[in-house]
């Protein structure tokens, strides 16, 4: 059975927001979504009501009756979509790479979010998971331009077990490449490369690296 939390991200979902920027948006505390319980008190309730009228109420606390009020029955398939745990995830749009950069580790910076179907053993909640648009063609055609890949933070105390293709910040640079040597145990450098031939090799000096995430899988591309 559905509990409040998992109907109010169900929501979020539908609205494209961020846990953060939804609770910002009602002046509600940090972390709020994250612990709701079984119930939410009156006063927060209405601080809800107030800033999303949209949002019925009675469904939220019971999980009776439709997520929208007034909601038609075209409304149905959508809400038949979003009831398979439909997970927003921090998204990184190609045209917010450089603000993303410059904000990484800062816990006041919000982030877009990307609705995402979680898929067995991704436990897309945790804060470890991001959503990277591909911005080229140095990865096609595995993963053409536009891509969207869902990628999942690599400790840094594990950067030496790093393999396959990963999404890297590295000085003021992000991108996403393949790994063709991993050398950060004995030799303190990664070498990279792009999947698509014109492109060449690169290495990364482990001084530079500032975060390594693990392409996970393609979760939205175009077909050309």
């Amino acid at each position: 059975m559905e509990t409040v939390r998992e109907r109010l991200i169900k929501f979020l979902a539908y609205k494209h927001l961020s846990q953060g920027k939804f609770e910002h948006s009602v002046n509600l505390s940090t972390g709020f979504v994250s612990k709701v319980g079984d119930s939410i008190r009156a006063n927060n309730l209405k601080k809800i009501e107030v800033v999303y009228p949209d949002l019925n109420l009675s469904w939220l606390i019971t999980g009776e009756g439709s997520m929208l009020k007034g909601s038609p029955p075209t409304i149905l398939p959508v809400a038949s979509y979003i009831r398979e745990n439909l997970v927003n995830v921090p998204y990184v749009p190609a045209v917010a790479k450089a603000s993303f950069v410059e904000s990484l580790y800062d816990t006041t910076y919000e982030m877009d979010s990307y609705g995402i179907m979680p898929e067995d053993g991704e436990d897309l909640m945790s804060g470890d998971y991001i959503v990277y648009q591909i911005n080229g063609d140095s990865m096609a055609p595995n993963i053409p331009n536009a891509s969207k890949v869902l990628a999942k933070k690599i400790p840094e105390e594990k950067w030496e077990m790093a393999s396959g293709v990963i999404i890297i910040v590295y000085g003021k640079t992000l991108t996403i490449k393949r790994i063709l040597k991993n050398g950060l145990f004995d030799g303190n450098y990664l070498t990279l490369k792009a999947d698509n031939p014109e492109y060449g090799q690169f290495q990364v000096e482990r001084k530079e690296i500032r975060g390594i995430w693990k392409a996970i899988r393609i979760v939205s591309k175009k077909i050309f």
